[in-house]
């Protein structure tokens, strides 16, 4: 599940309880609804309890995507669901972590995010 509200401004996604490939697909067409343009995005993580690795995978690629679009992607997972949270380039290497690329911004609370 996930929810989108606007906090000063400022574009938070809130993304709740197990994250798997059906729930990524939902976020990642949420985030397209995104316009365009330099404000800065929120992803909180913070009460996924759990997610698996092409989700996860799905997520940076998401992430990735609203990069290229121009927004500064701000992160709160103080969990790890993400790891690393390395985008990669957009290439797809099969069985690897993604490397290189856009390492969003990670925060310790959506409030501190907000800020930047």
């Amino acid at each position: 599940m996930s929810r989108r509200h606007e906090s000063d401004g400022v574009a938070v996604h809130e993304i709740m309880g197990d994250l798997h490939i059906v729930e990524a697909e939902h976020v990642l067409r949420v985030f397209e609804q995104e316009p365009a343009g330099d404000p800065p995005v929120v992803i909180d993580l913070d009460r996924v309890h759990r997610t698996n690795d092409i989700a996860r995978r799905m997520m940076l690629e998401g992430i990735r995507r609203l990069h290229v679009d121009g927004h500064d992607v701000r992160i709160v997972d103080p969990w790890g669901v993400l790891g690393a949270a390395e985008t990669g380039t957009g290439e797809l290497v099969r069985g690897e972590q993604a490397r290189g690329g856009y390492v969003p911004t990670s925060f310790p609370d959506v409030a501190s995010a907000v800020r930047g």
